[in-house]
């Protein structure tokens, strides 16, 4: 299950309201995006490692814009991509969405551990 937590909306108090979005039902296809996802920013980071250079500012708004629309995806559009540059403090921001990046990875991989007996079944 994922959990997101957003201020929605200017509220009564003209500040927003936070509400609580979760996602009980997270379908393997996400885990698919998520390690692509994850693939690709690898390979972007260590191109410009190599090169000796910063990323770009188009880089790296890359980066944040398939960020928000994962997690958009992730949540089957119970809120939109303004709703979470809206939604999210600028120091929760990365951590929050890279958490539900990894959390879904993590929680696919949890029951796959690593059969010992594996390789001398092939031989």
């Amino acid at each position: 299950m994922q959990k997101l937590k957003l201020r929605i909306g200017p509220g009564e108090n003209g500040q927003g309201e936070y509400k609580t979005f979760t996602q009980s039902f997270v379908k393997a296809r996400m885990l698919r995006r998520a390690i692509e996802f994850q693939d690709e920013i690898e390979a972007r980071h260590a191109e410009i490692a190599e090169s000796g250079r910063e990323p770009s500012p188009a880089e790296a708004l890359k980066d944040v814009d398939d960020l928000v629309d994962f997690a958009v995806e992730l949540f089957e559009g119970q809120f939109g991509p303004d709703d979470v540059w809206d939604g999210l403090e600028t120091e929760q921001f990365s951590a929050e969405l890279g958490r539900i990046l990894s959390e879904t990875v993590q929680a696919a991989m949890k029951g796959v551990q690593p059969d010992p007996n594996a390789r001398k079944r092939r031989r």
